[in-house]
């Protein structure tokens, strides 16, 4: 069992089962299972790129799997969703991917490892990334030029017609 902070400072526990996989297909119409797929071509992970790329669905999700937990504390789904912003939702992700890859047996559990562990490194060279924009001087001259640009466009408006 995983547990991460919400932006209240509630504890939420995130534990994978079978009654969890159901719940969150009932409710959501995911399939966790659906996780990684080892086929013939490779491995795909549709499922965590798209829950990756799209943090309304991730959250209920993550509501999902906590609703018990929610209900015995009488937290709603929407009070829920507004305790759930920025490292909140990045560490709900981390519990959830998680327990998501102890649920598996071993076989997926290595490769659903592996492909963590790979987006994790892509997160980290992404910061660095930004860092260097950041502390180079870069990001700001590239914003510099585009403010200058939208002023010299509103300057270049055709006049009125009289």
């Amino acid at each position: 069992m995983k547990i991460f902070k919400d932006n209240s400072g509630r504890e939420w526990r995130i534990s994978i089962t079978v009654e969890t996989i159901k719940r969150v297909r009932s409710l959501c119409g995911v399939n966790l299972l659906d996780a990684i797929k080892i086929e013939k071509d490779g491995v795909k992970a549709d499922l965590i790129d798209q829950i990756s790329n799209d943090p309304v669905l991730l959250v209920d999700i993550i509501y999902s799997i906590c609703r018990p937990q929610a209900e015995e504390e009488k937290v709603s789904d929407v009070q829920f969703g507004e305790s759930m912003t920025g490292d909140t939702v990045d560490a709900a992700t981390d519990a959830l991917l998680e327990e998501l890859i102890n649920f598996f047996p071993e076989a997926k559990k290595k490769v659903l490892r592996l492909v963590l562990e790979s987006a994790r490194r892509l997160k980290r060279q992404a910061n660095v990334t930004v860092d260097n924009l950041i502390s180079s001087g870069a990001l700001q001259k590239n914003l510099s030029q585009m403010e200058n640009d939208v002023s010299a466009s509103f300057t270049k408006l055709p006049g009125t017609s009289e």
